[in-house]
């Protein structure tokens, strides 16, 4: 009930938020007590929390002297939180909120005007930094990752490491969870009653040494669940009354989202919360009905609960993330046997380093490297399986199709058929993850001040239009390979660069080079006129990652039996890549569909474009962001487009102008701009229709196009 209401609160109170326009960036002055702060590189500050306030303080010559529980003053420009603007964006605004957080300020003076006397909370996030900077430091090997495992600071973590895990799906390890609160809190207990030899004594330090533990990790919502969890266990325990998962699990929600409703859109929460409800559920209501002779089997005793799992946590992943490994289930079953030693070692590792015993430090360091590099290992060859791994947000049929099956098979298994319940959890999980492909879908990524479209051709396969941007970092990996998952595309069959501009090609190379973004591009083509620097550094990390490239010049045409894609622009050229230079494509879709893209061409070249031929265009990609020295009267009358789609983020530069505007407005009404929609998703079935992803201050149309 707590988290159905909190559910209804968030939602509600979200949505009166996005309904509000964005203010415009100004100057605020900040009075108040820090109550967090993340540290960045060495021992600067990267930003500090008062009250709503998210205060980024990275250029600040004294944020090295701010504790939590200082009353501080603070100058500095706010920045609105915006919402995601495409499928599959990273929803900031959600993830602040989760954290308590509506405003963004990057601060230009700061100044401290009480410190703290004393603060439990910054003594601990002392201590936590202080403790991992001699970890990294004195444990070359595997201190960045104990680091990141023990207390939880990711600065130092290797970026392809997190990538790895991520792609197999076991990004959980990564992060102070409540299964290493769990490992932990047996260990000590286990520890202590040697010691001590008194149950109830061990009992009570085993509590005092968890919580405070959780003060050192700064109590995140996965820790503080388990750690509330392990008090009302350790409670029963000392009572001698009966613990109960379940009860345990709502009393620690409930308390979560009294504190914080907005709780409901942590990712570590709903990840969290899930998995112990499950493993819950399984040991409480399916396990007792399984018969006993099923236990003399030690395969069914090693597989029975992952299995069960398998059943419910890609639900959980792909509805969170659009992308689950089930490699990842499987290698989770051999970390169940690792993570204790790994973890024994590692608060070895933690306490030697921290003791300056350099010796014994970087030995224990090279025996828990041996096994972070088997854990490498596991997860570099489940890399490889990915006929194990599925990418895509499940559609309502597929919910509908998977909730029905999947509750079947619970049943199956309640009722000791076990077979048929297994056969059901495959049938279950095939639907799940099954993509139904209803047509063509064209979308104009909102990539700020630049250009990017995907053409979804299959239910796997897309051709992309551009990938640039001049006023959003990284572009290819956090606005493509997001979308791309998304939609559970893995294959790019083309590439289309229409000039070498940073706002065109922006993100390309972090398209091809990332590692683990499970996307296979076959070819990247340019337009046959001379190359650009940029052109030059494209073209040698596609041949290194086995990429053709191709040229193409006014005259070629590509097609298949999805699409039919013909060059109109430029003419063969050795003139080096520039605006009127830019490749014009007459993209094909269905034999009723016709997109023009223009890239950056001028009037000039508008009207060396051979069109006679073409009867009207259903979508045309406006020229230059929509410059006024673009789209000519003369051309729009030659195209008569139906669809205008206008693709700049806020700029300088006067993007679109009132000039275009108006000549557009001439032949069609149906003008769409990124800045103010968001992407924009054309499908292209028997009933073509258009829907933009919603951006806080407009409203989304949909209508017949």
């Amino acid at each position: 009930m707590t988290l159905f209401v909190s559910l209804i609160f968030a939602e509600a109170f979200t949505e009166k938020l996005k309904n509000t326009p964005l203010p415009d960036s100004s100057l605020v002055n900040i009075r108040g007590r820090i109550r967090d702060l993340q540290y960045g590189e060495g021992d600067m500050i990267k930003y500090v929390v008062i009250g709503e306030w998210k205060c980024y303080v990275n250029n600040i010559s004294m944020a090295d002297a701010f504790k939590t529980g200082d009353i501080v003053l603070i100058k500095g420009t706010e920045t609105p939180i915006a919402p995601p603007e495409n499928p599959g964006d990273f929803d900031s605004f959600k993830y602040e909120l989760s954290k308590g957080i509506r405003h963004i300020v990057f601060t230009e003076s700061a100044e401290v005007l009480k410190p703290s006397t004393f603060n439990i909370v910054s003594h601990f996030e002392i201590l936590n930094h202080k403790m991992s900077e001699a970890l990294i430091k004195k444990a070359p090997v595997s201190g960045s990752t104990v680091s990141t495992i023990l207390l939880g600071d990711k600065r130092n973590l290797p970026e392809n490491r997190k990538d790895l895990f991520s792609y197999v799906s076991l990004s959980f390890f990564l992060v102070i969870s409540g299964l290493h609160v769990s490992f932990l809190s047996a260990l000590l207990l286990k520890l202590l009653k040697s010691i001590t030899g008194s149950c109830k004594v061990s009992l009570i330090m085993t509590v005092v040494l968890i919580i405070l533990y959780g003060l050192l990790t700064g109590f995140t919502v996965s820790v503080k669940r388990a750690v509330i969890m392990y008090l009302i266990r350790a409670l029963a325990e000392f009572l001698n009354k009966n613990y109960d998962t379940m009860s345990a699990l709502s009393f620690a929600g409930t308390l979560e989202l009294i504190s914080n409703p907005f709780s409901v859109y942590s990712i570590s929460f709903i990840y969290s919360y899930s998995a112990v409800f499950i493993i819950a559920f399984f040991y409480s209501y399916v396990q007792p009905d399984i018969p006993k002779e099923y236990f003399r089997n030690r395969l069914f005793l090693l597989l029975r609960l992952p299995l069960f799992m398998m059943l419910f946590m890609p639900a959980v992943s792909l509805l969170l993330s659009s992308e689950f490994s089930f490699a990842g289930m499987l290698i989770n079953i051999i970390l169940s046997f690792i993570t204790m030693p790994l973890l024994i070692l590692g608060i070895v590792l933690l306490i030697l380093s921290n003791l300056n015993l350099t010796g014994l430090t970087l030995y224990f360091d090279f025996i828990e490297g041996l096994l972070i590099k088997l854990i490498d290992a596991m997860c570099l060859a489940g890399s490889k399986l990915n006929i194990l791994r599925t990418t895509g947000m499940p559609g309502i049929i597929n919910i509908i199709l998977y909730s029905f099956t999947a509750f079947m098979a619970v049943l199956m298994l309640k009722k000791r058929f076990l077979r048929l319940s297994l056969l059901i959890m495959a049938v279950s999980l095939n639907l799940l993850t099954h993509r139904f492909f209803m047509g063509p879908v064209i979308t104009f990524l909102s990539v700020g001040q630049g250009d990017s479209c995907v053409i979804q051709t299959g239910k796997r396969s897309a051709l992309i239009i551009d990938t640039g941007s001049t006023s959003k970092k990284k572009p290819g990996e956090y606005i493509l390979i997001p979308y791309l998952k998304y939609r559970g595309i893995d294959t790019i069959e083309k590439v289309f660069l229409s000039h070498g501009d940073m706002d065109h090609v922006g993100g390309v190379l972090e398209l091809i080079g990332k590692d683990y973004s499970g996307i296979d591009i076959k070819e990247i083509i340019f337009p046959d006129v001379g190359f650009n620097e940029a052109f030059n550094d494209i073209s040698e990390v596609s041949k290194e990652k086995g990429i053709r490239i191709r040229k193409i010049h006014r005259g070629d045409s590509l097609h298949n039996n999805r699409f039919n894609i013909e060059c109109l622009w430029p003419e063969k050229s050795k003139i080096e890549t520039c605006n009127d230079n830019s490749m014009v494509l007459l993209v094909n879709i269905t034999k009723d569909t016709k997109v023009l893209f223009t890239g950056d061409i001028g009037a000039e070249a508008e009207a060396g474009l051979k069109l006679s031929y073409i009867n009207g265009i259903d979508i045309l990609k406006v020229a230059h962001h929509g410059s006024k020295y673009s789209t000519s009267e003369e051309f729009l009358e030659r195209i008569k487009p139906e669809i205008a789609v206008i693709s700049c983020g806020v700029n300088n530069y006067g993007h679109p102008a009132k000039e275009t505007l108006q000549r557009l407005q001439g032949f069609t009404e149906d003008i769409f701009i990124t800045k103010d929609k968001g992407a924009l998703v054309f499908h292209i079935n028997d009933q073509r229709f258009f829907t933009g992803t919603r951006k806080l201050g407009t409203t989304s149309e949909a209508g017949d196009v």
